[in-house]
């Protein structure tokens, strides 16, 4: 997983979905689990995903490269990013707490077959980000009570 502070001082979320089956691909693999980045953002930056996104494959073919001493190539054929359709925040301050719990729904329950634009408004609601907010005031309480 990978979070983006981008510019506009907002957070998103990448997930690299097996980066190694890329180099089994010509072998007709026919699995469920396909190679990809998964980019889930709780403003909606439609778009705002291909910068990052190219980065991202640009690091994993050079780290590819240096571990395994072969040259391979991640590109959006190969490893397409898929803009999830996750739930949106209310406001413009709750961003880091829909982050976090995009990642732990996905870590709950991962998404094992991708497509364009994935519907997964349904992992939670506005209830379990208020939850999450109260479990993170109770920690910072108890690691720096006042």
């Amino acid at each position: 997983c990978l979070s983006q502070k981008n510019e506009n001082l907002h957070w998103s979320l990448y997930i690299i979905c097996f980066p190694g089956l890329v180099a089994k691909a010509s072998r007709a693999n026919n699995s469920k689990r396909k190679p990809c980045i998964l980019y889930l953002d709780s403003l909606l930056h439609r778009g705002g995903s291909r910068a990052t996104s190219k980065l991202l494959r640009s690091y994993l073919s050079e780290e590819y490269s240096y571990k395994r001493g072969k040259e391979i190539s991640f590109d959006s054929k190969n490893f397409p990013t898929y803009e999830l359709h996750v739930p949106q925040q209310k406001n413009f301050s709750d961003c880091g707490l829909y982050l976090l719990q995009y990642a732990e729904c996905f870590c709950k329950d991962p998404i094992n077959h991708t497509t364009d634009e994935q519907e997964c408004r349904a992992w939670f609601d506005q209830a379990a980000v208020n939850k999450k907010r109260k479990q993170i005031e109770t920690i910072i309480e108890k690691l720096h009570p006042y």
